[in-house]
């Protein structure tokens, strides 16, 4: 990511000393840094590490849309996860097709998304516009779910 830029240059989105807390522990603690308008941030990272939270929190004082990739699941999805039965790729790969279709439509946004295997990766990226991947590294002991 560039960081020669001004905090006036239009075509940038500033972001200083974003801190956000977990619970007692911070979980995001003083970063700043700036994306190219139109970019795409994507929090990566296992179920209950903060992706939401931080993702939220992140789009806000970017002025940015927040995307939660688990608001575009398909129904057959839904009710696939509600009995307990772990998602495949057959079932992933449709709901990556739709988030990548979101993020096109979209001009610069956070998407917080459990896409942890490279492939789903390779088809966010697909979306013709540079996507920015940020896994947080969290603690087993800080995890919630």
């Amino acid at each position: 990511m560039p960081t020669d830029n001004t905090p006036s240059d239009e075509n940038y989105l500033e972001v200083k000393d974003l801190v956000k807390w977990f619970g007692d522990d911070p979980a995001v603690d003083g970063i700043s840094f700036s994306i190219p308008k139109g970019d795409f941030l994507t929090l990566l990272g296992p179920s209950g590490c903060g992706k939401t939270t931080i993702g939220s929190s992140l789009a806000e004082s970017l002025g940015v849309l927040f995307l939660d990739a688990d608001d575009f699941h398909p129904e057959a999805n839904l009710k696939k996860m509600s009995s307990g039965t772990p998602l495949d790729d057959s079932d992933r790969i449709p709901w990556l097709e739709i988030l990548r279709e979101e993020l096109r439509s979209n001009r610069g946004c956070v998407l917080a998304c459990s896409a942890l295997k490279q492939k789903y990766r390779s088809i966010l990226e697909d979306a013709d516009r540079n996507t920015v991947f940020i896994m947080l590294d969290i603690s087993l002991s800080l995890i919630h779910i």
